[in-house]
């Protein structure tokens, strides 16, 4: 469980090339406020109980730290405001 509280549902990863065009975009900041860090991935049955899992701290650890999760639901609550303008069109980042 995250410090955001368990996450339920679909999730966006976002690691390697993923993140690297999130970095790109600018869109890291906004993703770090409400990602989850994610120390195990389950799977469970209809009871909740876990029948398998594994721990993902090694995977982060490799990635050094570029490895996230975003509740699916969550990822259009908040939206940057529009960017700089390119060519007269302005230009607006959401995830």
């Amino acid at each position: 469980m995250s410090e955001n509280g368990p996450c339920t549902g679909y999730v966006i990863d976002f690691w390697g090339l993923g993140f690297e065009i999130a970095e790109r975009m600018r869109l890291v900041p906004a993703l770090l406020e409400r990602c989850y860090l994610m120390e195990r991935l389950s799977m469970v049955d209809a009871g909740g109980h876990e029948v398998t899992g594994m721990d993902v701290t090694p995977m982060r650890k490799r990635l050094e730290g570029r490895f996230i999760s975003l509740a699916r639901a969550g990822a259009h609550r908040r939206r940057p405001a529009a960017g700089p303008t390119k060519g007269g069109l302005a230009t607006r980042s959401a995830i």
